[in-house]
């Protein structure tokens, strides 16, 4: 138990002291994230980081995520089909996905388990935000969710870090799951505030799991929603009969009707098949 917490205090040290070499997010992706949540966006400096991601910017507007009718062939084809807050969101889901893999086998399973439950939930409540016009914007749903467990991601980078700094460590995947369940709030709360990001991001990364804000309620509503699917996975084989009741019953007792669940299911299924072909 000493050895954990000494642990954990060394990832906290790096964390406060922004020694996470591999976790560096661009100045200008940060200054667009404040955009959309003040309404101040740069479209033409959006455009030029857009286009460092194209290939698979476009690839995504095209994809049944944002109810494609028409195909896009261009950056400039895709901005105007979706708008600049929506393309910021993607940058960041971009930029975001990429942190997300490491040469040791074990960090790597826990860094694509994590990428994979951030993403699911981030575009699960996208669709939420958009299925019932939530007036805080779809935009800032996608980009809370999808950071909301950011703390995981530090954590496991700073794990990776000490690793290659000290060869011979041997850690257990039972001993990173403790680190990050004690720590992956306060952690990821620590990093997001050091690298300059909106207080409202801050505050849902530090109290997901625990807040009763008014101000956040929307938000850990969608959360609790999209987590239901997970938590069915942990008991039954995704897509099985008893996973579908469970996840039926549960929605209920969140207050969804049975047309909306319906509609989520299938959405979820489709999602999960697309971020799965993504890997």
């Amino acid at each position: 138990m000493t050895f954990i917490f000494s642990f954990a205090d060394e990832i906290q040290n790096r964390i406060l002291n922004n020694r996470v070499a591999s976790l560096k997010i661009d100045d200008e992706l940060i200054e667009n994230i404040y955009g959309v949540f003040n309404d101040n966006l740069n479209a033409l400096r959006i455009k030029k980081i857009a286009f460092r991601y194209e290939e698979e910017f476009v690839a995504i507007v095209n994809s049944f995520v944002f109810n494609n009718f028409f195909k896009v062939e261009n950056i400039v084809e895709s901005i105007i089909r979706i708008g600049i807050k929506q393309s910021v969101c993607i940058i960041f889901y971009l930029h975001y996905k990429l942190k997300y893999s490491s040469s040791n086998n074990l960090i790597n399973d826990f860094l694509k388990k994590n990428c994979y439950y951030s993403l699911c939930s981030a575009f699960g409540c996208y669709w939420l935000a958009n299925k019932y016009k939530l007036n805080e914007g779809v935009e800032k749903v996608f980009i809370l969710s999808l950071l909301r467990d950011i703390g995981s991601l530090v954590i496991l980078k700073v794990i990776q870090e000490i690793i290659e700094e000290n060869l011979y460590l041997n850690i257990s995947g039972d001993f990173i799951e403790k680190i990050i369940l004690n720590n992956h709030e306060e952690f990821g709360y620590y990093y997001v505030k050091n690298i300059g990001l909106p207080d409202s991001i801050c505050n849902i990364v530090r109290n997901h799991h625990t807040s009763n804000s008014k101000d956040l309620n929307y938000i850990l509503k969608y959360i609790k929603i999209i987590d239901v699917f997970f938590d069915c996975e942990e008991r039954y084989s995704y897509g099985s009969k008893y996973f579908n009741l469970d996840v039926a019953r549960e929605l209920m007792c969140l207050g969804m009707p049975i047309k909306d669940i319906n509609e989520l299911k299938k959405y979820m299924d489709n999602l999960r098949t697309y971020l799965k072909n993504q890997n």
